[in-house]
């Protein structure tokens, strides 16, 4: 529908202004009461139906921003292919439709829509989730409370411990004292026994040695002779003695048989210090799912049908015979999935460096690839056909890079703290803006017509393209590599924690990704349906994340093509309906690799 007007469009071409009251949807023009009565009695228009235009404002804006007119060849929409399931005017026909197998008119097609199945479906489809999301909220309610109520429990568990700690150390230090007391006691008593035997040796000693000296002063030889044999065998017992006393002859000490070290006390609480989060699993099906899964298979593209059966099959198994043909339900089963990305280019970015080192990449809105190297200083753009056209030196190391205007970008150089705006279409680069961030700025992403960055140890901040601050979202996080915006939300990846995470404008946290199969997620992007693609560095592969977070599916091993991915884009601008456009890409090259990295675009 074009934008409605609040004056009459046929009076305002003939420069005059009067306040409309009706709007034609079939000739999508605002009318006064005037031009809305000569409308209804024209040849031409009398068979259109005239709206209040009180009313059409009612209207949600999925239906405010349908038009009835060709955007590309300014033609009316008359025809609806089937195959597409899209409207074209004659010309898109002839050039974009001329093999599609079921298309026909298009006030055929929408003839008694209002009252048709798919559409009462449709209505009672969101009455039904309207009921189960509200149970839900209810059950969320109820579930905070116990949150709530376990985490004063736990409380009191905590205190509770605190004092059982105290008094069992009291009582360790009481038994710790005692133990200590009792084995002086007993070194004590040993030590004692030791000295008495020795102090007796030594008097047995002196004595015999002071009867020598007499002897030897005194006494005639044969007394000396005789007395010395005598005194001889007194010597030898009292040496006896003394080796008897050997193990008793070395030092004493007092020691712990552990070691008292409050270190090791702390590692031993260490592990009772974490609590963790245990989600139950949601085990109870919705009524909704079964037709509704049944219906998008319906209307799928057969290249959607592979991909609505991959992620549904359990649930196919389970749809009612009696709402799909037989015939119909035996196809399904009989689908052969195919992987959902295949290679559509590649191509080798040719270097000068011993090391080449790729982290951001975009597709710009006239289909040129540029890439950010960073150990070399540089952006390098290449045609679509992977013709290199350019590398345009920059002042320090570029990590991520988006597009905020045609041949416009973004830059941020996290060792500088610095993101910049250059304009690019001509051979001499020039620096639109460049402005410093508070801290090591390391992701960047555009959303109009906002610059969205991350700053270390301060959180997400959003800046206008003249480098104005306007807000701070504070944030907990590690270290995030990449960050999108979706629908007024935030996606970043946190390598170090291995996560994704889902959040508001304001921080809150929506839903946090963290899998076996991803290690070190670094680039992502963000489908038209919420859907997460993202690349795992050290997992080597891409996932495509649900977009409430729940489930993931691994639609590629880059081990295949290229080692260790960091970026990936999607050119959402540019999407068909069939093919949108990717490109992912590798890192890292080494003088003994043989060949520099190359980028892969895929297709889904």
């Amino acid at each position: 529908m074009s934008k409605l007007g609040e004056f009459c469009t046929p009076c305002f071409a003939r420069h005059k202004t009067k306040p409309a009251v009706h709007w034609c949807p079939s000739c999508e023009e605002s009318l006064c009461s005037k031009c809305g009565s000569h409308h209804k009695v024209q040849t031409s228009t009398k068979s259109h139906q005239l709206n209040s235009l009180s009313d059409i404002l009612m209207l949600p804006s999925v239906a405010m921003t349908i038009s009835l007119t060709c955007k590309q060849h300014d033609m009316k929409l008359d025809v609806f292919c089937s195959d597409h399931s899209e409207p074209c005017c004659w010309k898109c026909l002839s050039e974009n439709h001329s093999k599609c197998q079921q298309k026909g008119p298009l006030d055929k097609v929408v003839k008694n829509a209002k009252s048709s199945e798919s559409f009462n479906t449709l209505v009672e489809n969101v009455q039904d989730i309207i009921e189960i999301t509200d149970n839900l909220r209810k059950k969320k309610k109820e579930n905070y409370k116990q949150i709530e109520s376990r985490k004063n429990e736990m409380e009191i568990q905590i205190k509770g411990f605190r004092k059982d700690v105290i008094k069992y150390m009291e009582l360790f230090e009481k038994n710790l004292l005692e133990n200590a007391t009792q084995t002086f006691n007993v070194c004590q008593g040993e030590m004692q026994e030791t000295y008495n035997n020795l102090n007796a040796f030594y008097k047995q000693c002196s004595d015999i040695d002071k009867r020598l000296t007499n002897m030897k002063t005194f006494a005639s030889d044969l007394q000396t002779f005789l007395g010395a044999r005598s005194l001889r065998n007194r010597v030898a017992t009292i040496e006896t003695g003394i080796l008897g006393l050997r193990k008793q002859l070395g030092d004493y000490k007092l020691e712990f048989k552990s070691p008292l070290n409050i270190d090791n006390f702390k590692l031993n609480m260490a592990s009772l210090k974490d609590i963790q989060i245990v989600r139950d699993e949601y085990k109870e099906s919705f009524k909704f799912q079964k037709i509704t899964h049944a219906q998008a298979m319906l209307q799928q593209t057969p290249r959607d049908v592979h991909e609505v059966i991959a992620n549904n099959k359990a649930d196919i198994d389970l749809v009612s015979r009696s709402r799909i043909s037989e015939d119909l339900y035996n196809r399904f089963q009989n689908i052969s999935l195919t992987p959902e990305l295949k290679i559509q280019q590649k191509f080798v970015l040719s270097h000068t460096k011993d090391y080449i080192n790729i982290n951001g990449c975009v597709i710009l809105s006239n289909d040129d690839f540029l890439f950010t190297d960073y150990d070399n200083s540089s952006l390098i753009r290449y045609s679509n056909d992977g013709v290199k056209t350019r590398t345009i030196k920059l002042f320090s190391n570029p990590w991520g890079v988006c597009e905020v205007q045609n041949n416009t970008v973004a830059i941020n150089y996290p060792a500088q703290s610095t993101i910049q705006i250059l304009d690019i279409s001509s051979s001499r680069t020039k620096v639109k803006t460049s402005f410093q961030t508070e801290n090591i700025c390391s992701a960047i992403s555009y959303d109009s017509p906002n610059l969205v960055t991350v700053v270390r140890t301060t959180g997400i901040q959003i800046y206008d393209i003249s480098g104005k601050l306007l807000n701070t979202v504070k944030i907990d996080f590690n270290d995030i590599r990449d960050i999108a915006i979706h629908s007024s939300k935030l996606y970043y990846t946190d390598w170090k924690r291995d996560e994704v995470v889902n959040c508001e404008m304001d921080g809150t946290i929506c839903w946090r990704f963290k899998r076996q199969v991803l290690k070190c997620p670094n680039g992502l992007t963000v489908d038209y349906d919420g859907s997460v693609f993202v690349v795992g560095t050290s997992s080597g592969n891409i996932l495509r994340i649900s977009s409430d977070g729940s489930s993931a599916k691994e639609i590629l091993r880059t081990e295949d093509f290229f080692k260790s991915p960091t970026g990936i884009y999607l050119q959402k601008e540019k999407r068909s309906y069939r093919s949108p456009r990717w490109a992912s890409l590798s890192i890292r090259w080494l003088p003994d690799s043989g060949s520099a990295p190359f980028p892969e675009r895929c297709l889904r």
